[in-house]
Order: structure tokens, then C-alpha cells, then sequence
């Protein structure tokens, strides 16, 4: 079993909705998912910068660093909370989350920028609004 199995990721089925170049973009992105229904743990972040981690206490969704570099004692407790993998897990990362190679070779050049890759459940979000 590896770690995404004992995580329990695997059995989630998600979709990319797409990469954002900026710490600002990615939580844009993310409160406008909240604000279409998703819930947090509808969404992933993967990014190989550990910057990322911050949104874990922003906004308490799942957030995956694809690298070992942890800096600070913040690092070390929001490691605590996130999932860490080294590169060569990316792959099987995004497998397991229902995402095909080829689409995670178009994100791969964007991790390796240092972007953000947003991934969202193929399931509807769970608050629908009522108008």
C-alpha cells in the first residue's frame, strides 16, 4: 500500500480545473469553488512549491508539496497536515486521483514552474445553491 492509499485519496475521482502561476490566483480559484458549492475536501492542491502549504490553514483544503524541502518550524507543522511525496510520486499522485498520464504530462511543466494545480471532485458540488 503506498502513501496516497494509506492517506485515503485513492478512492476519490477527481478532475483538474486547471494551473494558476500565483499564490493570489490559486486562492482566487479556490474561493470560487467554495462559492459554487464545492466543500474543501472536495478540493486538492498539488504544487511543488511549499508555499502551498499556507493554504491549508486558509482555507482547509487538501493540499499535496511534491518536494522534501521543508524550511521553517511553520513548515514542519503544516507538514503535520498536508501529504509530502517526491517527484517521482507525482504521477502515480495524479493516477490516483482519477487523472490519465497524458493530462498530467500537460501539468507537469506548470508543477515544475512552481504553479499550482487545482483538482476538483468529477462529482457536482455537494451545497447547491438555492435560488
Amino acid at each position: 500500500m503506498d502513501l496516497v492509499e494509506r492517506e485515503g485519496v485513492a478512492s476519490l475521482d477527481k478532475r483538474v480545473e486547471g494551473s494558476f502561476a500565483s499564490y493570489d490566483d490559486i486562492q482566487l480559484a479556490i474561493q470560487n469553488m467554495l462559492d459554487q458549492g464545492y466543500t474543501p475536501q472536495q478540493l486538492v492542491v498539488i504544487s511543488r512549491n511549499e508555499e502551498a502549504r499556507q493554504l491549508v490553514a486558509e482555507s482547509a483544503v487538501e493540499v499535496v508539496v511534491t518536494s522534501d524541502e521543508e524550511e521553517s518550524l511553520w513548515d514542519k507543522i503544516v507538514a503535520f497536515f498536508t501529504v509530502e511525496l517526491d517527484d517521482d510520486d507525482e504521477e502515480e499522485l495524479f493516477e490516483n486521483y482519477g487523472i490519465d498520464e497524458d493530462t498530467y504530462e500537460r501539468f507537469e511543466d506548470a508543477l515544475e514552474n512552481g504553479e499550482y494545480v487545482l483538482l476538483i471532485d468529477s462529482a457536482p458540488p455537494v451545497r447547491q445553491e438555492h435560488t
